[in-house]
């Protein structure tokens, strides 16, 4: 049986809310960073592009942060691992390529 909108627990409909909103501003950003590139205004576009990696970095840490919490709310600790895991995994990705 397929869950409908109204059926998802609120956490997973605000995660659904959180990553289209995301995607739409990685899209907005990406576009809007190449057209002042075209347009020949490189400072901007680097920054707008910038914030826009940013975001795209930011988006997997809080989705794998969200799903920790409801594992752990729900006590399963095997997915809890696994997605603790995960999130150390990224903050190493992250920490071993700073400066």
């Amino acid at each position: 049986m397929a869950m409908t909108p109204n059926d998802q627990p609120a956490r997973a409909r605000f995660r659904d809310l959180i990553g289209r909103a995301m995607f739409r501003a990685v899209v907005i950003g990406l576009s809007s960073g190449i057209a002042l590139r075209v347009l020949g205004q490189p400072v901007w576009s680097a920054r707008i592009l910038s914030w826009t990696l940013v975001l795209l970095v930011l988006f997997p840490v809080v989705n794998v942060s969200s799903v920790l919490f409801d594992e752990v709310r729900r006590k399963d600790w095997g997915f809890a691992v696994i997605a603790a895991t995960v999130l150390g995994l990224l903050a190493y990705g992250l920490i071993s390529r700073l400066p």
